[in-house]
């Protein structure tokens, strides 16, 4: 069964992931949610992490895809925690953190080729609780892969961005768990 919308719960609530395109086919879209393992320093933990998978591949070319995730209810503001070949964003609510990481602009663009990011556009964005990786243009025939990994701990941290570091996966990985 195809699916190209998932909820995805947490100890905070659910969060929405969704895929759109404004031209292509993305009616073979499938979304897939899957626990993966972290492979974070000696001495951090977390109280879980599950990765979501878009797969699609399309006939036509594709434009403007967007892949979604957003909170269902929480009105929690979500803040911004990026590094080298991530970009993250962190929600706290009733002694809970909630952390939501995927490939940065160079990481993701190496990968599947994406035209190159300006003041106009940077494919991965967040606002009003819902983070979007855009594609402005995809070939058809070649498969398309994009992920957010969702990790969650209680606040504080016994080590502080034990979160951080269990949702900084490689694409790759990702491939390879969440078959």
């Amino acid at each position: 069964m195809r699916k190209n919308q998932l909820n995805v719960e947490t100890p905070i609530g659910t969060l929405l992931f969704n895929v759109t395109a404004g031209e292509g086919d993305i009616e073979k879209a499938y979304l897939s949610e899957c626990a993966i393992e972290p492979k974070i320093p000696d001495g951090m933990s977390v109280k879980g992490s599950k990765a979501v998978l878009l797969r699609n591949t399309s006939i036509k070319p594709l434009r403007d895809v967007v892949f979604s995730c957003s909170w269902h209810e929480l009105k929690e503001p979500g803040y911004g925690n990026s590094g080298e070949g991530l970009d993250a964003w962190e929600w706290e609510h009733n002694n809970t953190l909630v952390m939501i990481g995927t490939e940065d602009d160079e990481y993701l663009g190496a990968r599947i080729k994406l035209k190159e990011t300006t003041s106009t556009y940077y494919p991965v964005t967040m606002e009003d609780n819902s983070i979007k990786i855009h594609i402005s243009e995809y070939p058809e025939n070649i498969e398309l892969t994009l992920h957010f990994i969702v990790s969650w701990n209680s606040v504080p941290e016994e080590v502080d961005s034990s979160c951080w570091y269990a949702v900084d996966v490689p694409h790759k990985r990702v491939l390879q768990e969440c078959k």
